[in-house]
């Protein structure tokens, strides 16, 4: 679910280029912005396009001072487009549909190369500290300690889009992930289609070897899905029928005014002795179920290759069932720590004796997207005991790491760095080029876990001033001018480097300062933008302080 999105509100680009239509079950007021109020040169197309002004939506201001929208101010420019913040594609596409704190915005193609956005804030900055919505400081599990049993874990996926390479399995580094946590090691990743004939081997093979069998997918209600015949056959208990499970998908339909169609009805059927995983989230329980071949006893759990779904169910009952399987008391503890601006083997080699194998608390350590966890695991007596132990390890990490690290759990960089603008009082102005609006989506995302965290986003798509605006200082410098903030990012474009790679010079200018990096950029084009909007990112979060002239205490 998105925080802060209000349903059914769109913009209309009209016939003519200077008008927009808000469309929602509520009135909005809808004003017209003339040539004096509107930002010197946002508007001046070179083409001639656009020129004539557009329309800014206002969000109503309620009894309490918050805007009923989350405080999005969106500007009409570039023939009828709106936005220019918040793409989270790679290039900005015909009637795309792009989602802003509440509004969904309907933009016409372009091709201009700079976004340009505005972050103006605090006004509520009482609600903009703390924890993310729904995040815990902690993943807790009681297990046994017994330490004469040792599980082996193995992990299936099933769907023909998997093993064509359609989709991506990100579900088994999940569960591997988690598996890991509560001591299971995993031997092996299968990847099986949709056929029983498939199937069956996969967790035929899978039972002769591991104790603990994960699978996800081939739960649907469709003629391929066939992972509850598949599992019949191999534990060799037919399967039966559940009332309790077909009432609970029945009244799914009934709570949307639909019949429940009667492919779904096979969605209730178990093998003869499994238990039920409920699915508070979906129309597909899952299945644990016993299954004993050449005299070695495994526990398969069967769940839905949905993700969401998939990961609640593991939370409420897989999780808690896998513990219980180990025999005596005691208590799991996972914490993770959030590090940004070096990569994984430089952060490893600054904790050379924390992330070998065998210590206790074990630290694992995974890169995603330039951004690197630390994954603490204790296990314990109690979860005190495990928390003591997670405490000095965090120490040490934070110790030898220093500024790389910017959260922990859930946190993402673009938190750390508006925690810092809206911890310093300050605005913030975005104008980029080499990263294709991502740095704007990001303070959006941002600002969209926050709730009521920022006043405002003021957004356009404009043409650069000439080649002299292409550069990173110009850019931060026009943006800061233009609206009135008191820091401002600026991301060129790319530009030649050493080696024969491409550079974007990244500079955050303030009050006090200017602060700069260069990003040298690597890898496909996606990813290559997408590291460096994170760099400029990090970039506020490290020296708003400085730019401002603010004295660290």
């Amino acid at each position: 679910m998105e925080t802060g999105r209000q349903p059914g509100y769109e913009h209309r680009p009209r016939v003519a280029a200077d008008h927009v239509e808000l469309v929602g079950p509520e009135h909005r007021r809808l004003e017209r912005v003339g040539e004096d109020e509107r930002p010197p040169g946002l508007h001046e197309q070179p083409h001639g396009v656009g020129a004539q002004g557009g329309f800014v939506f206002r969000p109503t201001v309620g009894a309490d001072g918050h805007g009923r929208t989350g405080g999005l101010i969106e500007e009409a420019v570039d023939r009828g487009a709106v936005g220019g913040i918040g793409d989270d594609d790679d290039s900005i596409t015909p009637c795309r549909r792009r989602r802003h704190e509440g509004l969904d915005v309907r933009a016409t193609s372009h091709d201009s190369d700079l976004h340009a956005g505005i972050v103006v804030g605090p006004w509520a900055r009482g609600q903009c500290r703390g924890s993310r919505l729904g995040r815990r400081p902690y993943r807790r599990y009681r297990r046994g300690m017994g330490g004469a049993v040792s599980l082996v874990g193995e992990v299936i996926a099933i769907g023909d889009e998997l093993v064509s390479g359609q989709r991506l399995d990100t579900n088994s580094r999940w569960i591997s992930a988690e598996l890991g946590v509560l001591g299971i090691p995993v031997r092996f990743h299968t990847t099986a289609a949709d056929t029983l004939e498939a199937g069956i081997d996969a967790f035929r093979i899978a039972c002769t070897r591991a104790d603990v069998v994960i699978a996800t997918g081939g739960l649907g209600p469709t003629a391929d899905d066939l992972t509850r015949d598949v599992l019949a056959m191999v534990s060799g208990a037919p399967l039966e029928e559940s009332p309790e499970a077909l009432a609970i998908i029945e009244s799914r339909f009934a709570r949307r005014g639909v019949t429940m169609p009667a492919s779904n009805r096979h969605q209730a059927a178990f093998p003869r002795g499994s238990r039920i995983i409920p699915n508070p989230h979906g129309t597909a329980p899952g299945i644990d179920v016993d299954v004993v071949l050449d005299g070695r006893s495994s526990r398969v759990f069967a769940l839905p290759g949905v993700p969401a779904e998939m990961r609640v169910m593991w939370e409420h009952t897989v999780g808690p069932a896998l513990v219980a399987l180990r025999p005596g008391g005691g208590t799991i503890v996972q914490r993770r720590i959030k590090c940004f601006g070096a990569g994984e083997s430089a952060i490893e080699a600054r904790l050379p004796d924390l992330v070998r194998r065998g210590r206790e608390p074990m630290v694992g350590i995974t890169a995603h997207e330039a951004t690197i966890t630390l994954r603490i695991a204790a296990a314990g007596a109690d979860e005190a005991a495990c928390r003591a132990a997670i405490a000095g390890t965090e120490s040490t990490i934070r110790a030898c790491l220093g500024e790389l690290v910017y959260g922990v759990e859930d946190d993402e960089v673009e938190d750390a760095a508006l925690d810092a603008v809206l911890g310093a009082g300050a605005t913030l102005a975005v104008a980029e080029i080499g990263t294709e609006g991502r740095v704007a989506a990001l303070l959006a995302q941002a600002q969209g876990r926050r709730g009521h965290a920022v006043s405002g986003f003021i957004g356009g798509i404009v043409h650069p001033p000439g080649p002299d605006g292409m550069a990173a200082d110009s850019l931060a410098a026009d943006a800061r001018r233009r609206f009135g903030a008191t820091l401002a990012i600026g991301v060129g474009a790319a530009r030649p480097g050493p080696e024969s790679r491409e550079v974007v010079d990244i500079v955050l200018v303030g009050d006090a300062s200017t602060r700069r990096c260069e990003h040298v950029l690597g890898g496909g084009p996606l990813l290559a933008a997408s590291r460096a909007a994170k760099t400029a990112v990090d970039l506020v979060r490290r020296e708003t302080a400085q730019a401002l002239g603010i004295r660290s205490r």
